[in-house]
């Protein structure tokens, strides 16, 4: 029995990264977009020399809640 191949992917540009992780994507074959929930981008963000200064959703303004405003400084 062979090994079963996905054709369409390995012609894709996601073939190329040797790490993929949940919420990432390939629109249309084009380009790359990484989903993140709020608390797992928040994490990643804590995690750099920045200053997280504010996080906040757009259900605020009347959005779903999928767009984050994110202000940030340099850190010290």
């Amino acid at each position: 029995m062979s090994e079963a191949r996905d054709e369409y992917f390995e012609a894709s540009p996601a073939a190329a990264f040797n790490i993929l992780e949940e919420g990432d994507n390939f629109p249309l074959g084009k380009g790359f977009v990484h989903w993140f929930t709020q608390t797992s981008l928040q994490s990643e963000l804590e995690e750099t020399s920045f200053e997280l200064e504010r996080i906040e959703d757009d259900s605020n303004y009347g959005g779903a809640g999928y767009l984050c405003l994110i202000k940030m400084k340099k850190g010290e």
